[in-house]
């Protein structure tokens, strides 16, 4: 009976040993394409499967729902690409342009954002009506300032995204989609923030951050 209870746990090793190892998972690529030096000709070749929606510019559309590419951060730009990719952000637009039969793996990603890179952040975003900017100065140094910096140019090694310069509607759209949890993916500490204030408020920090340089 031992004898053969012994020889079950050997089978059962050696089976184990045969199998293969698992697959690296979406997250894992994307997050090793933040080390990855990027070949920009690439990245401009793949850059054509962005360029129809966010501009030929990565300055995102003339509506301003779209947002500049343009000047972000690396690694902001790698994560929101997982996102996507892993269907955590869904969009149908943005799942068909990331997935691998589009950008490939973390050398293409790495490549692509790297192009992005290089591309200057537009000094005339689409902005907001413009009321009571001094109180949207205020509500940003209350909610969001600690993270996204007095300029709000965020921060590149911890993947706080740069806000400054981007287009209002694309703003107030998605702090509405945060403090309403239609988009789940920012900190507890941003819910937190953000999650008791109103429309306008949130609409006049979004009119001051497009308004910042």
């Amino acid at each position: 009976m031992r004898r053969g209870i012994g020889t079950t746990f050997l089978l059962i090793v050696f089976l184990v040993g045969l199998s293969p190892a698992p697959a690296k998972s979406e997250n894992d690529d994307l997050e090793a394409a933040v080390d990855l030096s990027p070949d920009v000709e690439n990245g401009q070749a793949l850059y054509d499967l962005c360029a129809p929606c966010h501009g030929a510019d990565a300055q995102g559309s003339k509506s301003g729902l779209i947002p500049q590419l343009a000047g972000q951060h690396r690694r902001v730009l790698i994560h929101q690409l997982e996102e996507f990719r892993t269907r955590i952000r869904p969009s149908e637009d943005m799942e068909g342009i990331t997935n691998r039969g589009a950008i490939g793996g973390p050398q293409d990603v790495a490549d692509l954002v790297g192009y992005i890179e290089t591309l200057p952040l537009s000094k005339k975003p689409r902005l907001g009506p413009g009321f009571d900017l001094a109180w949207g100065r205020a509500l940003y140094q209350m909610h969001c300032e600690t993270c996204h910096g007095e300029t709000g140019d965020g921060n590149a090694d911890q993947g706080i995204p740069r806000i400054h310069g981007q287009h209002y509607p694309y703003l107030i759209k998605q702090l509405l989609a945060f403090r309403d949890r239609v988009r789940t993916t920012p900190t507890l500490k941003m819910v937190i923030r953000i999650k008791a204030l109103s429309e306008e408020e949130l609409s006049t920090i979004a009119d001051y951050i497009a308004r910042l340089e």
